[in-house]
């Protein structure tokens, strides 16, 4: 970074000369830096007959030998101008290794080099007249050896309106992620990026996790996420869907790698196809296809789809899953099974709900499940299981179905599945003034039916057979697979007849085409006047618009091209079809509204409808005035303008020092620009348009100065330069001060002052300095300032991460405070304090260290001092006793640990017999042993984990916990 510095500054008076150049070189650019893998670029101008390059045009570029092995000049040619030319030559050494004006090609191996190259391209400066041009290829070859891990072929999959999959190669599977939401340490090939915004684009940072440190190995990605929003409903059978996501993997894993695998991922056509020697039918009656997910093949293996839909309540509130599974049935822990599981994420794959949005399947015979003759394979019949999206209205939401073999490798799982959309609503087969004899409930749940008294159960089967009477039933259901997640939905028994109404909502964007949305809001009447009060809506709806469209969607939207007043009428229904009620409502569309005013004025008019004023003939000058609907009310001014006969008198010039009178008009403001301005003496008829009389005033302006000051801290020199546009400026100063003998004309200064000096610049426009400007800068002899520090404590941890910082030095000089959160070498927050000479600081989350910077400065030189605090994040909380019988939460043991990665539990007892061993600290202990529970006693504890603190070996704490029964 030194030589980077060094060479820039070399090439300062060089680059501040140069025209901006004509190609994508420009000056000080870095062509290849810290990239350890490869660089390479094009450099193209064909200059172009005729055109002037007077002042000439030129690009200096760097590249930093230190990470290049190899520099080509693939090709070059310069052409058509003997004064357009390249050099490459080392700063550092003085050593020119290519200067000419033609040539095809250049190779320069930089091993023994070293320092800094520069490239610098100049392009016909001289001769205006002279077409020219140049082409240049390049490329450069790192040190790969800079890099300890491959990262390649780069890609993005499934992309959707908030989320997208990336995968990569590399021979590592410990990932360094970041695109906006934190760094993320990523295992494997590939990452589903969460948390996107639509129609958005992301620059993805990836490297390998042993490189992330080094900014020479890190890749930049560009992702833009759809602006498709999802589905309002899943079609299973569409895995190639933009919003279907294939994977698969392990048992462990079935998230690993994105892809469709054939036969683990299979869509079913035939509807004659069977399984298991007939007896499951591959597609359930009734539909046309379905999705076979795994297969009958063991080896440990698991794969998943995943659905992001869009939920509207408006058209579907019931997501209803068909399947059937075939799974084996080992003797291993539940956990070691073969399974099916089924979870709904929201749109950053974080579980809604993880009771009531996640059902596990696993094999057994108690719960209905079918077993071959063999007996270890058991198999579940075509089943339908409901779930409740209304708290999920308006929400992306993701639907991950998932099969596995498990987790030993020897027996396999696969299932069946389709899904549907429904709406939460109980049908009757009659209606009307006939009795009420059934109710129907929607399928896929457990029931239970009542009315007055919850207890009392009428049926729990989604039918009930009822007697006729103003009663209101009521049918709870439940998850199949979780009695305690349901909802509840009421039914009036009585008389049921229709009750049509919607309500609506007119959208436009030009007034003149329009999109309604409609809401129906029918219900259920016991005399087909007034609602029975239960809120059950109708079954069905059919739709005339009144423009030649129809509809059967219950919550309609209808396109109108023109405006105008339509009949819509809505025929809702229940009973299959046999009660109907209908409602026939006008709707106008909205209209544009355009008024005229026209007027005649002298010299100028205020509009106050638009607040401007107008010089000249207007025509159309438009005031909206918005409406709710988007349908303005429109204003339009016709202007005609008499101007009156003006008189322009001889010009004049005047100070901004000297205010300037004339017919008792002035100026007398200080303008900083030079400016013309004019005062105008009306002389007025009756009639008020009859002559002007105006001068034009050349105000020469009060010219900004301003002042840079640099001090050269060592040698205790000021570098003094006076900022200004003027063309003409002298310095003095108080007291006379002998280094302005002979420079009182310099731009630049070079000052040692001796004691406190007042220096004096004055400006001005013409050399007789006619109308100057000035101003003044105190300057006092350079000194040297000194930054001490002391910090406390001597590191943080994760119960005390706070500190302190003491400035010990001059108290008399300035001082800025910075402090740095400090993880994986980057900084994550900075906090600049109040300038105190004690700070106190605290981070606020868990960071590998902390700096405290502290500059001090006397108001030119400045000196800094910097101390870190590292903080030591591991921590393991384990409890000394638990009960399995306590209902308190105690009834699990389990390790809690911060910082640790890579994490086992063992549980030995006092014979020093492994009775519990788990890979995920997240899998408590429950006090049993192959299901036995354990007796009352002391047990042993072993938790083998790698720190984050220090990764580079495996750690073992060691404990006891009571068991208490």
């Amino acid at each position: 970074m030194t030589r980077l510095l060094t060479l820039l500054m070399l090439l300062a008076p060089l680059v501040a000369s140069a025209q901006p150049n004509r190609f994508n070189m420009v000056n000080g650019d870095t062509i290849y830096m810290s990239n350890c893998r490869i660089s390479r670029g094009n450099i193209y101008d064909d200059g172009g007959a005729g055109e002037n390059y007077s002042a000439g045009f030129e690009g200096w570029a760097v590249i930093d030998l230190d990470t290049v092995s190899t520099f080509f000049l693939i090709y070059y040619d310069l052409y058509n101008s003997p004064n357009t030319y390249i050099e490459i030559f080392n700063n550092t050494t003085g050593q020119t290794f290519l200067s000419r004006r033609y040539g095809n090609g250049f190779v320069m191996d930089t091993a023994e080099t070293g320092g800094i190259l520069t490239v610098h391209v100049r392009c016909n400066p001289l001769d205006p007249t002279t077409s020219s041009g140049i082409n240049i290829v390049w490329q450069s070859d790192s040190l790969s050896r800079r890099c300890k891990h491959s990262l390649s072929n780069i890609s993005f999959n499934n992309i959707s309106c908030s989320s997208a999959w990336m995968l990569w190669n590399s021979n590592t599977d410990s990932i360094y992620l970041d695109y906006g939401n934190g760094v993320h340490m990523v295992l494997g090939n590939s990452a589903m990026l969460r948390g996107l915004d639509t129609a958005t684009t992301y620059t993805v940072n990836i490297n390998t996790w042993a490189d992330r440190d080094m900014p020479c190995c890190l890749i930049q990605e560009q992702l833009t996420t759809n602006l498709t929003t999802p589905p309002p409903c899943i079609d299973a059978t569409d895995l190639t869907s933009g919003f279907t996501t294939c994977t698969y993997g392990d048992a462990d894993n079935p998230y690993d790698t994105v892809g469709i695998m054939y036969n683990r991922h299979t869509v079913i056509t035939d509807t004659t196809q069977t399984d298991l020697y007939g007896q499951l039918r591959c597609v359930p009656p009734g539909h046309s296809s379905s999705v076979r997910l795994g297969n009958g093949a063991a080896g440990a293996r698991g794969e998943a789809i995943t659905y992001t839909m869009m939920v509207d309540t408006l058209q579907y509130d019931l997501l209803l899953l068909h399947y059937a599974a075939v799974l084996q049935v080992p003797n291993h822990p539940p956990d070691h099974q073969p399974q099916l599981t089924f979870t709904i994420y929201d749109e950053n794959m974080e579980p809604l709900d993880p009771v009531c949005g996640r059902a596990v399947f696993t094999a057994s015979p108690a719960l209905g499940w079918n077993s071959l003759s063999s007996g270890s394979v058991l198999w579940k019949d075509w089943t339908t299981i409901g779930f409740d999206l209304t708290p999920y209205h308006g929400q992306y939401i993701n639907i991950s179905i998932t099969t596995r073999d498990c987790t030993e490798g020897a027996h396999s799982g696969y299932a069946y599945l389709l899904t549907e959309c429904s709406r939460k609503i109980i049908t009757s087969p009659q209606c009307g003034a006939n009795a009420t004899s059934q109710l129907v409930a929607p399928e896929g749940f457990n029931y239970h039916w009542y009315t007055d008294n919850p207890e009392d159960t009428l049926s729990t089967t989604p039918n009930v057979n009822i007697t006729m009477g103003n009663t209101t039933y009521h049918c709870h259901m439940t998850f199949i697979e979780n009695e305690a997640c349901g909802f509840t939905l009421d039914v009036f028994s009585g008389q049921r007849y229709p009750l049509a109404d919607f309500d609506y909502q007119i959208v436009t964007t030009d007034c003149r085409q329009f999109n309604v949305v409609f809401d129906n809001t029918s219900t259920i009447s016991d005399d087909g006047i007034t609602p029975t009060g239960t809120g059950e809506p109708c079954e069905t709806a059919f739709w005339n618009f009144g423009n030649g469209q129809t509809s059967t969607e219950y919550h309609p939207t209808a396109h109108y091209d023109t405006t105008g007043t339509y009949t819509v009428s809505l025929v809702s229904s229940i009973g299959g079809g046999k009660c109907k009620d209908t409602l026939t409502m006008d709707i106008t569309m909205p209209t544009y509204l355009e008024y005229e005013e026209y007027t005649t004025e002298c010299d100028s008019f205020y509009w106050w409808r638009t607040d401007n004023t107008y010089f000249d003939d207007t025509l159309g000058a438009i005031d909206l005035h918005p409406a709710p609907n988007g349908c303005d009310t429109a204003y339009v001014l016709f202007l005609k303008v008499n101007h009156s006969v003006s008189t322009l008198l001889d010009p004049d010039t005047s100070c901004w020092s000297t205010p300037y009178f004339w017919h008792g008009l002035t100026f007398s403001d200080t303008n900083s620009v030079l400016r013309t301005d004019r005062l105008t003496d009306t002389l007025r008829s009756a009639a008020g348009c009859d002559s002007l009389a105006t001068i034009e005033v050349t105000r020469l302006p009060k010219i900004p100065i301003s002042f840079a000051a640099d001090a050269d801290c060592t040698i205790k020199q000021y570098r003094l330069e006076g900022i200004h546009n003027a063309p003409y400026h002298h310095w003095s100063s108080n007291p006379p001060d002998p280094a302005l003998n002979g420079h009182t004309e310099d731009d630049t200064l070079t000052l040692i002052p001796e004691g406190i000096t007042t220096y004096r610049l004055a400006v001005a426009l013409e050399p007789e300095f006619n109308c100057p400007s000035y101003d003044s800068i105190v300057l006092s002899p350079v000194t040297f300032p000194n930054a001490l520090l002391r910090v406390s404590p001597e590191y943080l941890t994760l119960d005390n991460m706070e500190y302190d910082a003491y400035d010990i030095g001059d108290p008399d000089d300035t001082r800025t405070w910075t402090l740095y959160d400090l993880s994986g070498g980057n900084v994550v927050a900075t906090y600049t304090p109040a300038p105190d000479l004690h700070v106190h600081g605290h981070t606020g989350s868990v960071v590998d260290s902390v700096m405290v910077e502290l500059v001090v400065g006397n108001g030119y030189c400045n000196d800094t001092a910097r101390a870190s605090i590292p903080m030591i994040r591991t921590t393991l909380y384990a409890p000394n006793t638990f009960s399995p019988y306590l209902d308190n939460g105690n009834n699990r043991f389990q390790v809690i640990a911060y910082g640790v990665h890579n994490a086992e539990l063992d549980i030995y007892n006092r014979e020093g017999l492994l009775i519990f061993h788990s890979d995920d600290l997240e899998h408590p202990w429950d006090g049993t042993h192959d299901g036995t529970p354990c007796m009352q006693g002391p047990y042993v504890w072993h938790v083998r984990y790698i720190a984050d603190d220090f990764p580079e070996k495996k750690q073992v704490a060691i404990g006891t916990v009571l068991l208490l029964r």
